[in-house]
């Protein structure tokens, strides 16, 4: 049996994938409860075939870690066999990095037996599991998901892999992105990152200059999603100068955007697609100088001279994912035609898949219904298609619901 890499196509198919399903906020949901777990602690969950694994993504960092901003190769902790399939490039600029602090909080968990007997329970249940986390614990959500997907690989296994994470910082360098992109993973991660939240932006600038700033905003964001009252802290977070921290995150996400390649000055690279939310609407990305370029353009929305009650939205935009999760769902249904629905349960299922994928189902619809015997509908085999043509997977998905 093969191994299946990514089933999307496109970023635009993945957004539109996630949005018609309650994967988004099913994992968000997980991710507040990890949230809100004791430290170091992930939430296992199911749906049906479906495994979830959350890990907690503030409770888990431990803000005196000297290593953290430093990418270090696999082999510098001795964990290159878990991540097997990650090829190098063969020299020094092509080895696989990724952040030391991050690296050592998921082999922390990885030796747990708690969490193996977790990950065996998935893989002898489930035919998909969905890993998430939320700000640095989707980094843990992220190294997982790399864990899994070599050791799927390795031993040939048909369970699919998705990592969606929120708010997540940058990861690893771009040879680690390159290595994703060759297997064919990339469309197995998903970064939903809204507008003004400066944490997947943080790790374009040196973390020694905003280190005092950082470490109270990670005991703000901490408390925010525990509880509403902010007071002691809001009137603590006016005493910094945030003026100079998001200054500083701006300049140097604005280098890394304007330089050539996007972000090819940057030691970190972003990896998989990123689905960027706001108020107005959703955009899909999976090529890393766009995700950059976005990351930038957001930012820049908001002027230098801005007020502490701006400031404040970006230190609350990292905790809202919850609303962005409903906002993108309801968007979507906004776009569906409901009477154009068929009776039949299984149509109906097939034409919201099919508009999910970005394919007309009335263009199949009108074929499959036209003039043909049923033999001349069967694709020839001895002609070249693939299953990655949308439009012919699309036919033969929709004929089978004939």
């Amino acid at each position: 049996m093969e191994v299946e890499s990514s089933p999307f196509e496109s970023s635009e198919m993945l957004a539109s994938f996630l949005a018609s399903t309650p994967f988004l906020e099913e994992s968000w949901r997980l991710c507040s409860f990890a949230n809100s777990a004791k430290p170091r602690s992930f939430v296992a969950d199911q749906h049906g075939e479906i495994g979830y694994l959350a890990f907690s993504g503030f409770q888990v960092i431990d803000r005196s870690e000297p290593s953290r901003g430093t990418l270090v190769a696999l082999d510098e902790f001795r964990c290159e066999q878990l991540f097997s399939l990650l090829e190098c490039d063969g020299d020094s600029k092509g080895t696989v990095k990724v952040d030391a602090g991050f690296l050592r909080l998921f082999l922390e968990f990885h030796k747990r037996r708690d969490f193996q007997r977790q990950i065996q329970e998935f893989l002898g249940k489930f035919k998909m599991i969905i890993l998430t986390g939320h700000s640095y614990g989707a980094t843990t959500a992220s190294l997982t998901a790399l864990w899994l997907l070599s050791y799927l690989q390795s031993i040939v296994s048909p369970i699919s892999v998705l990592c969606l994470t929120f708010g997540t910082p940058l990861l690893g360098n771009e040879s680690l992105c390159r290595a994703i992109l060759r297997k064919r993973w990339g469309g197995s991660f998903c970064n939903v990152v809204s507008k003004l939240d400066v944490v997947p932006r943080l790790f374009f600038a040196p973390l020694t200059s905003l280190t005092p700033q950082l470490d109270l905003l990670l005991q703000f964001w901490q408390v925010a999603m525990a509880s509403p009252i902010l007071d002691q802290f809001v009137e603590e977070l006016r005493k910094q100068n945030f003026d100079e921290f998001f200054g500083n995150i701006k300049d140097c996400v604005r280098d890394a955007a304007q330089s050539e390649g996007g972000a090819k000055n940057s030691l970190y690279w972003p990896l998989g697609s990123y689905l960027f939310c706001s108020e107005e609407g959703a955009i899909c990305l999976d090529n890393a100088a766009s995700v950059v370029k976005m990351m930038h353009l957001m930012l820049e929305a908001v002027s230098p001279a801005s007020s502490y009650e701006d400031h404040l939205k970006f230190f609350q935009d990292h905790t809202k994912y919850g609303y962005y999760t409903k906002l993108l769902s309801l968007q979507f249904l906004k776009r569906i035609n409901i009477n154009s629905l068929s009776e039949s349960s299984y149509e109906a299922g097939a034409f919201l898949t099919l508009q999910s994928s970005g394919i007309d189902p009335q263009v199949i619809k009108c074929s499959s219904n036209s003039h043909e015997t049923p033999s001349s509908r069967v694709p020839d085999p001895t002609q070249k298609h693939s299953l990655s043509e949308p439009l012919f997977r699309g036919r033969i998905f929709w004929e089978q619901s004939l």
